[in-house]
């Protein structure tokens, strides 16, 4: 059986500032949108404005990617 070094994968260049504000902006936004799921003054409502877009045109069509939608415009308006 073939396989590649273990080491092939290996990044050899340092993060670009662009690529450390992504990663932030992904990591930031993960926990916020765990939180938000567990948050229960909020889940009613959230319910409730999925399904009023779901069936739009640029609608999400699951919990999940609405929710990162949501905590994705948030942490962008916070960082403004």
């Amino acid at each position: 059986m073939y396989s590649f070094d273990a080491d092939r994968y290996k990044r050899t260049s340092p993060l670009k500032p662009k690529e450390v504000s992504i990663r932030q902006r992904f990591q930031a936004v993960r926990a916020m949108v765990a939180a938000r799921k567990e948050d229960l003054t909020k889940v009613t409502q959230d319910q409730i404005d999925f399904l009023a877009q779901k069936d739009l045109a640029n609608g999400k069509k699951t919990m999940n990617a609405y929710l990162w939608l949501v905590c994705g415009r948030e942490y962008d308006e916070s960082q403004d």
